[in-house]
């Protein structure tokens, strides 16, 4: 698994990166957050990373931190909702917002979110409550504390 990389920024297109580690460029999809805090062009950045493994493709996802890889660990884990609807949520929604909205079955918010119709909505999030039930509340998993930065996207 590649849990992070850190080299010099390569290329930005999208919803994608690039980073140069070594000679070596590893094109990672990033959520809003990353985008939004991104060097120049060929200086340092480290992003904390999954490795999605399909039969015709390995796909890098890059997080601004460990906790917004960890949730994103959380979302893929609901039924229905797969990697590139995570990144998704993530980039359009804080994940302290996401959490509540999961937790108080805020359906109206959810459904409003890429990738989740109000058809499917409900039938995603049904089990996502015991799920996550860890996330939000009193803000920790783990011991680690989440804050809310500018836009209410981040966690520290």
């Amino acid at each position: 698994m590649i849990v992070s990389l850190k080299g010099k920024l390569a290329d930005v297109a999208d919803n994608t990166v690039v980073i140069d580690v070594g000679g070596i460029g590893y094109e990672v999809i990033v959520t809003g957050a990353v985008l939004r805090s991104l060097p120049p062009l060929g200086r340092e950045l480290q992003l904390y990373t999954y490795l999605h493994v399909r039969d015709d493709a390995m796909l890098l996802y890059g997080f601004s931190s460990r906790e917004e890889r960890n949730l994103f660990h959380e979302i893929i884990g609901i039924t229905g909702i797969g990697p590139k609807t995570a990144v998704a949520i993530l980039s359009n929604i804080g994940p302290l917002e996401f959490i509540r909205a999961v937790q108080e079955r805020q359906l109206s918010i959810l459904t409003s979110l890429p990738g989740i119709g109000k058809k499917n909505g409900r039938a995603h999030f049904a089990g996502a409550k015991r799920q996550i039930q860890g996330w939000g509340g009193l803000g920790r998993r783990g011991g680690r504390r989440f804050a809310v930065g500018a836009g209410g996207r981040h966690f520290r």
